[in-house]
């Protein structure tokens, strides 16, 4: 597969995987349990970028990712949202996703260690 980026829409149960290649071309679609995720996530190639929805989930899964060497992307909710086409859907919030990381004037979300997002959460400060 020559994906260089791939954007992940994050739920509970079922993740959304899209890859694109250096073209901006999707060239793959993967809907993963828990699992197969996981498992994903030890298999994705280390100079690949994983964009993101910034929730609370996001920032263990970027940790994880980045402890690979995976480089990360968070992007705010807010914009996100502001970009899905057509019906809400995994498969369209993960396209936004993608298309929100392209944005130059949209920053990113840093990725956050466990001791700031526990400090952010005691104090009510932070959602993402």
């Amino acid at each position: 597969m020559n994906a260089t980026t791939f954007s992940v829409d994050l739920a509970s149960r079922v993740f959304q995987v899209h890859g694109f290649d250096r073209h901006g071309q999707r060239v793959s679609r993967q809907r993963l349990s828990r699992a197969r995720f996981q498992a994903w996530c030890r298999n994705v190639s280390s100079d690949a970028l994983a964009v993101m929805e910034a929730t609370g989930s996001a920032h263990h899964w970027g940790r994880l990712l980045q402890a690979r060497g995976v480089r990360m992307k968070l992007m705010p909710p807010q914009h996100v949202k502001a970009l899905v086409i057509g019906n809400k859907a995994d498969a369209n919030d993960a396209d936004a996703i993608y298309e929100a990381s392209l944005r130059p004037k949209l920053r990113p979300v840093p990725v956050k260690a466990v001791g700031q997002r526990a400090v952010l959460v005691s104090t009510g400060a932070g959602r993402a």
